[in-house]
């Protein structure tokens, strides 16, 4: 970022969280950021297809209410689909055990539990409220892949060199104060900077696909199979998203079927046998059917990737360059628009106080540190629930199914995990 002639942060629009939040505060409206991606601008004039893409993302009300501050909600509004309700239920276990989740169990009332929004209208939506901002003015390149990342030593205290980024198709490099990786799981940022990963395989993948029901819901069902979780989501148009973890070679059969046969592997799926009374609040989910005219399904592998750093002298790692998380819980992209309001916070604050908004230690402690620990522990939240549900049989699988019950019968319980799933750990 800059107060002259160096440009600022290098990110991809499809991650460009930052710079409308940077237009709320008066003391971070005098910086110049520059995003720098490697593929063209979303087109921010198009309307969305009628049927909605294979990429959504589940957004908590604390997502919506950041997004609404960066002054983005409005335009993505009409392409998000709220959902009032959630229910869980486990496949295995002689009760077929199930909890269901509303937003009046954690006191969110007409907020709902959060909403399902087409990922292109949320980029597109960033990137207008960040280019129609006057203050911090934002400069765009689409300058291709990273090349080289010249960062000062790691022992650099304030006011060290400025960054430089050096891009495929750029004229020149882009100097820097702070540069802020935010282009992904697989990022070029993070790598350029030494940082170290930790990475968790899952032995999983997950099939995305676009199916429409019989009726319209407004509810995330989500039922725990014996070969991974299979979820279907509300999406707009009365379409419904799917996320179906299975084994690899699985995934590749699903992902071959015809539209027909794979919305009749879903419904078979989430149907299984008729409910017992002994399921309590259960509600059977709505029949799914093909969707004419979605695109086909597609799948990709389950990994948990960890930075074990997230800043050094004038860097700062965002969203899934920081850390990837199992898709269980859809919490990615909170966690992706949290960083971004912590990060616009400490550089207000650094803007306020006069300190070099690429200080290393000044963002530690303002931003990575905090981060690290919230995302470390919805993180960890996750891979418990991955391991409770994984494949299992006999008196683990009946204990597990009774536990699932227990928690439908406490409010106190349903309440906490409402509260969480809100964005209660930001």
């Amino acid at each position: 970022m800059k107060d002259g002639a160096e440009a600022g942060e290098c990110a991809s629009p499809r991650r460009a969280h930052l710079p409308p939040l940077l237009a709320t505060a008066p003391a971070t409206r005098r910086l110049t950021v520059a995003l720098a991606d490697a593929a063209p601008a979303p087109d921010v004039t198009s309307p969305p297809p009628a049927v909605p893409p294979l990429r959504v993302s589940t957004l908590s009300p604390a997502s919506v209410a950041t997004l609404d501050r960066a002054r983005a909600w409005p335009a993505v509004a009409p392409h998000a689909t709220p959902f009032a309700d959630m229910q869980v239920w486990d496949a295995a276990g002689a009760s077929g055990a199930c909890v269901r989740y509303s937003a009046d169990d954690g006191g969110g009332g007409g907020a709902g539990l959060g909403v399902v929004a087409d990922n292109a209208a949320v980029c597109a939506a960033l990137l207008a409220a960040a280019r129609a901002s006057p203050a911090p003015p934002l400069e765009y390149f689409d300058c291709g892949p990273l090349t080289a990342l010249d960062l000062p030593p790691y022992a650099a205290a304030g006011g060290a060199p400025l960054a430089r980024a050096t891009f495929a198709r750029a004229a020149a490099p882009l100097t820097a104060r702070l540069v802020v990786g935010a282009d992904g799981a697989r990022s070029a940022v993070r790598a350029a900077a030494g940082f170290r990963v930790a990475t968790k395989d899952y032995g999983r993948a997950a099939v995305v696909a676009t199916v429409r029901t019989a009726a319209p819901h407004a509810t995330a069902w989500q039922r725990f199979l014996p070969d991974g979780p299979l979820a279907l989501l509300p999406l707009r148009g009365g379409y419904s998203g799917v996320v179906w973890t299975v084994r690899p070679g699985r995934a590749a059969e699903l992902v071959g079927l015809g539209a027909d046969a794979f919305a009749a592997a879903v419904d078979a799926a989430l149907a299984g046998a008729p409910a017992p009374p002994t399921r309590g609040r259960f509600l059977a989910p709505p029949r799914v059917l093909p969707a004419p005219g979605a695109p086909a399904p597609a799948s990709f592998p389950l990994r948990a990737v960890t930075a074990g750093r997230t800043v050094r002298p004038r860097l700062a790692l965002a969203g899934d360059a920081a850390r990837s998380i199992h898709p269980l819980a859809g919490q990615g992209a909170n966690l992706g628009l949290a960083d971004a309001s912590a990060l616009a916070s400490a550089l207000a604050a650094a803007c306020a106080a006069g300190v070099d908004p690429g200080d290393a230690a000044w963002l530690e402690d303002r931003f990575g540190a905090p981060r690290r620990a919230a995302a470390g522990a919805v993180a960890a939240a996750v891979d418990g629930l991955a391991t409770l549900f994984a494949p299992q049989a006999g008196p683990l699988a009946t204990a597990r199914a009774l536990g699932v019950a227990a928690i439908d019968a406490c409010p106190p319980a349903r309440a906490a995990i409402v509260r969480f799933a809100a964005g209660g750990w930001a």
